[in-house]
């Protein structure tokens, strides 16, 4: 069977085809729902990018690490991100990592801009969430929660943060901001531990809405997602892509990292030396592979991050190997954000 038959009423009978098979790749919520999967992308980014690492500091000054819970992911301002509602059955301390971001619609409105040519007001609501946590830790963390709102709706309503991107997140998926409605601090109901007693959850919850592209009225790429090649869809784009946004931050803030000293600062051209780095701020810089890190433009064979404090690491062979040029560079580190830290003239490779 090829085709399928549908009938409404008396009237005549209408033919569609029906896909034999999906031909769209990708993540379903991606492919489904592109709005609220920019959201999650670019909300999770602004938090981890805006909140450390402060937020890491007072985190460790008041107790709450992963050594102390196992929920609790260390150096990151947004540990998981989850598209759906949470309730006193779903939330419970041990089933998702914090700080825990959440994402879910609401209910639409739908915008007639012509007679043909509707484009759909979407409301959500986004939710901050921390673990359980003592009087103390509640009393230290407590600002965060407002920090957190207001970088979202800082960086949100253009949908830019040079720090993330260089263009607006927004612009790129062909929407537009609608409003930042309101935020409420209200902690959510859940449970805690193995015996699933009730715990409450330190919350901001954001209420925002976009006006998304015209649906039609199906998803933007109905045609990608089904198969089905014949429906004629018009996108609504709320930005005008001539008119690109201005870079409306003099200063990017960027996390407060520095290297102060390599030790040893010399190592043989055939690599394989252990160094010890020392500085500030490493634990606000979450996983980085040894490539973060170059010796004089020739990157680690290996690197751990010990503390805020300390990386150990492992020298790869010079990028002149053999060759031995007697060149003193500088030691880069780079994080996931294409932020650089670097101690100049802070290695040199010597002949073997």
């Amino acid at each position: 069977m090829t085709d399928g038959y549908y009938s409404f009423g008396n009237q005549s009978v209408e033919q569609y085809p029906i896909p034999s098979n999906s031909i769209a790749t990708g993540p379903v919520l991606q492919l489904a729902d592109p709005l609220i999967y920019a959201m999650a992308s670019f909300f999770s980014q602004l938090l981890n990018t805006n909140l450390l690492p402060r937020f890491q500091q007072e985190a460790e000054a008041c107790g709450l690490t992963h050594a102390n819970l196992d929920n609790f992911v260390d150096g990151y301002g947004v540990a998981q991100t989850i598209v759906f509602p949470l309730n006193e059955q779903l939330l419970r301390a041990n089933d998702f990592k914090f700080p825990l971001l959440a994402i879910w619609p609401v209910h639409e409105e739908y915008l007639n801009l012509t007679l043909v040519y509707p484009a759909t007001h979407r409301y959500f609501k986004v939710a901050w969430i921390l673990p359980p946590l003592s009087a103390p830790q509640y009393n230290r963390l407590y600002p965060f929660l407002g920090l957190a709102s207001k970088t979202i709706l800082a960086y949100g309503l253009q949908g830019y943060d040079p720090k993330v991107s260089d263009v607006s997140v927004w612009q790129t998926n062909g929407i537009a901001f609608g409003y930042f409605h309101n935020a409420s601090y209200e902690p959510y109901e859940g449970t805690s531990g193995k015996a699933n007693t009730q715990a409450f959850f330190p919350t901001v919850e954001m209420e925002i809405s976009f006006v998304e592209r015209n649906q039609s009225p199906v998803v933007a790429n109905f045609t990608e997602f089904t198969g089905i090649q014949d429906l004629q869809i018009d996108l609504y784009d709320g930005y005008a892509p001539a008119s690109p946004i201005p870079t409306f931050i003099a200063a990017p803030i960027q996390p407060d990292v520095s290297i102060t000293s390599c030790t040893p600062a010399t190592g043989t051209i055939q690599g394989n030396t252990l160094v010890v780095i020392e500085g500030n701020g490493f634990n606000s810089l979450g996983t980085l592979g040894p490539s973060s890190l170059t010796f004089d433009g020739s990157p680690a064979a290996a690197m751990n991050i010990r503390s805020s404090t300390l990386i150990m690491a492992i020298t790869s062979p010079s990028p002149n190997f053999p060759v031995y040029t007697g060149s003193i560079g500088p030691i880069v580190l780079t994080d996931n954000q294409g932020n650089a830290y670097s101690l100049a003239t802070g290695w040199a490779y010597s002949t073997p």
